[in-house]
């Protein structure tokens, strides 16, 4: 297999995901640990390429109270909180 048939296999496994600020992508053969319970991580990039972690939350209450809580994480720093770059339905 050639280099760009190999990224091209790669680039195919990976789900596009449309937020506000961009389009994202997960790899969902790449999970980030095992499911939680409000969802599952895994490895994801940004619109800018760089590598992040990409949760996809559970469908139901608990999933909406989380995104109000990542609204609230966007607008703000924390010193021992994770950086909240997007967050929506997508």
């Amino acid at each position: 297999m050639k280099i760009d048939e190999v990224e091209t296999a790669l680039t195919n496994s990976w789900i596009e995901i449309r937020l506000p600020t961009g389009q994202w992508f997960r790899d969902p053969r790449r999970p980030l640990g095992p499911p939680g319970g409000f969802g599952e991580v895994f490895q994801g990039r940004a619109p800018s390429g760089r590598e992040v972690a990409a949760k996809r939350l559970t469908a139901g209450e608990a999933a909406h109270r989380e995104l109000k809580i990542a609204d609230e994480l966007a607008l703000n720093a924390f010193e021992r909180v994770m950086e909240v770059l997007d967050s929506g339905e997508g």
